[in-house]
């Protein structure tokens, strides 16, 4: 049942006097912990679909090739497990999607060599990933908002839908008002250009660069383990549990044609049996032999290959690549400056 917007307004005016009155704390120096190594956040100030896990992982990537040990440390959103869990260390994946969360499991993935750790305390993580890892850098996988790791570069990613929001959740999609966008020192371009002023104007220290997410080849499911390719031909089905699934859809459209049917669960939802051969029972019954699935999906999917194997239909994955279209030299130049202080 939605909320109408008397309420939605009212609790959306009192969830951001509590947000203003905890950064006040938090940039009085209230609160905050550090560790010996340089501290990158990657974050937004809206409910998702920004882009950050690929950032993350581009930038993960790039501090690797500088001879770095990189460790990303996160919540580990919806994971069924507690405390502080390394997801891998530099040799191998140590927990399941379960434990991990779907975007961890990701990470863990798609950055050999790195360490991951998800941990409700992001100091608590810290700790792990550079006194039993040797982390000698610590990347803030969705930190902004988590003030309590004191942090030497905050990252923020911003679309157009962050910033055609007006109000604070449950009424918008903001965690923070756009003023909170002050406390970034390096403002991430992922929309359009309709926004690059009021972006520049709220933030003019800030060093901005702007992105772009491309497709790469469909892989198959199992691309996970082993990077092999397919390809997507109509009819198909799109499914999918992401914050912004219309981007997911309109870039499977423009690649392989108008998908015969879209599934779009909630972002982050689980993937259990019966909700698996009810997918399969849809595909099967409309002659669809072929799903379309995004990468955050495939790891939490993965574990179902045998049943969409039984059934005849091939799950193929759309991976996404990030790449710097603005300001990449100058961004490098800033982590160099983070990472070799």
């Amino acid at each position: 049942m939605r909320l109408n917007d008397t309420i939605a307004g009212g609790i959306a005016g009192v969830y951001g006097w509590a947000v203003r009155r905890r950064n006040c704390r938090f940039d009085n120096g209230i609160g905050v912990k550090r560790v010996d190594v340089p501290v990158l956040s990657v974050g937004n100030i809206s409910t998702g679909g920004t882009g950050k896990t690929p950032f993350t992982a581009m930038l993960a990537l790039g501090i690797q090739e500088r001879g770095k040990r990189v460790a990303i440390v996160s919540r580990g959103y919806r994971r069924k497990s507690k405390g502080v869990v390394t997801v891998r260390d530099t040799e191998q994946i140590l927990s399941s999607v379960d434990q991990s969360g779907d975007e961890l499991q990701l990470l863990a993935r798609a950055i050999p060599g790195s360490i991951i750790i998800a941990a409700e305390q992001r100091y608590d993580g810290a700790v792990r990933a550079v006194e039993e890892y040797g982390a000698d850098c610590i990347i803030l996988d969705d930190g902004f908002q988590h003030r309590q790791l004191h942090r030497d570069a905050d990252i923020v990613l911003v679309d157009d839908a962050t910033m055609s929001s007006e109000y604070c959740i449950p009424k918008g999609i903001l965690r923070e008002p756009h003023s909170a966008l002050k406390r970034a020192t390096v403002v991430v371009h992922t929309g359009g250009f309709a926004h690059d002023d009021t972006l520049h104007s709220i933030a003019p220290d800030a060093l901005h660069i702007r992105t772009e997410s491309t497709p790469l080849a469909p892989c198959l499911l199992r691309h996970v383990t082993e990077r092999d390719y397919t390809t997507v031909e109509a009819p198909y089905m799109t499914l999918c549990a992401i914050a912004r699934p219309e981007r997911f859809l309109v870039m499977a459209a423009h690649e392989f044609g108008t998908p015969a049917s879209s599934i779009t669960l909630r972002d982050h939802a689980s993937y259990t049996v019966p909700l698996i051969n009810t997918i399969i029972a849809d595909a099967t019954r409309t002659g669809i032999r072929t799903i379309l699935t995004t990468e955050k999906d495939a790891v939490k999917l993965l574990q179902h290959s045998a049943l969409f194997d039984s059934a005849g239909i091939t799950v193929a994955v759309l991976p996404i690549a990030t790449r710097i279209i603005a300001g990449e030299e100058r961004f490098w130049n800033y982590v160099d400056g983070v990472i070799n202080p």
